[in-house]
């Protein structure tokens, strides 16, 4: 049990940093399309998610559970080594003291709350699904665990649409759009019974989740980019601050109230975050183009 807990913290510590890291270098890779960068970057966080159980199983019957992390440290680190080959030309951007600040802004800080908000909502739906299904909604284990894939599913596929759209329509437009998805998927699961609408509510969760965190990064780089190099370090805190809560904290809830209840409740964090993103992108976007068309 200890060594879980200590691996676990090993993993958290690594990808806040690793976040911290990446979302910076895109941002000066692509400084013109960051938003779709940075999307895109989860895409691939996304699919890995999807499909490490499968290949999980796969080693398991075949190279063995130890050598699985082995050869995967082996290939990533062999990717590692290759990237150093490649042509890539990055323009980094000039410190200024006079632009640099010590302190971190109060609009800065409400990134971070929402993103423990958006944390909350993602961790309520996938950690919860499958008790959700089976206790709640009576569905058979086999049916339950498709919901959980249903929901990581079309998240991997709403972040590879949102990359799209953010060039076309503005990653403003989609970003004060999914927290709307998140609300009706919340309210719906409760409401509704069997077991094509509940994996279609799911669905529509993994949707409303899909690019909301990453473009949450992504504009928190944008409108304060003398802080771009902290930002992905503290969203990544932040998320994990708020995927503890919602791992941990529902259970003694349960003990009050049906887990019916808690999903109904659980939309008050995508409408708070809601609420937040409004002002920030009304305070912060030069275009204002969200609310002049």
């Amino acid at each position: 049990m200890h060594s879980c807990l200590f691996q676990f913290r090993c993993w958290a510590l690594v990808s806040a940093l690793q976040a911290r890291r990446s979302t910076f270098i895109l941002r000066n890779f692509f400084p013109l399309h960051h938003d779709a960068a940075i999307i895109f970057v989860h895409v691939a966080f996304g699919i890995g998610a999807t499909i490490s159980p499968a290949l999980l199983a796969l080693a398991e019957h075949t190279i063995g559970w130890v050598a699985y992390p082995l050869l995967t440290a082996l290939i990533m680190f062999s990717l590692a080594t290759f990237s150093f080959t490649l042509p890539l030309r990055a323009t980094m951007p000039k410190s200024s003291h006079e632009h640099m600040s010590s302190s971190i802004p109060f609009e800065l800080w409400l990134f971070c709350v929402i993103a423990v908000l958006y944390a909350l909502c993602e961790a309520t739906f996938s950690n919860w699904a499958v008790i959700f299904l089976r206790e709640a909604k009576g569905l058979p284990e086999p049916t339950a665990g498709f919901g959980l894939s249903v929901f990581w599913f079309a998240l991997t596929v709403g972040r590879f649409a949102a990359s799209v759209l953010a060039r076309r329509i503005g990653a403003e437009k989609i970003y004060l759009a999914l927290p709307l998805l998140m609300i009706l998927a919340f309210l719906l699961l409760p409401m509704v019974s069997g077991a094509l609408p509940l994996l279609l509510c799911f669905s529509l969760a993994g949707l409303g989740c899909s690019a909301f965190f990453p473009l949450n990064v992504s504009l928190a780089m944008r409108y304060f980019p003398q802080h771009a190099a902290t930002t992905g370090g503290l969203m990544s805190a932040f998320v994990m601050l708020g995927i503890g809560f919602a791992s941990y904290g529902i259970a003694p809830l349960r003990a009050y109230f049906p887990l019916e209840q808690i999903y109904a409740f659980s939309a008050l964090y995508p409408l708070s975050a809601l609420l937040i993103a409004i002002r920030l992108v009304r305070k912060l976007s030069p275009s204002m183009a969200f609310y002049s068309s």
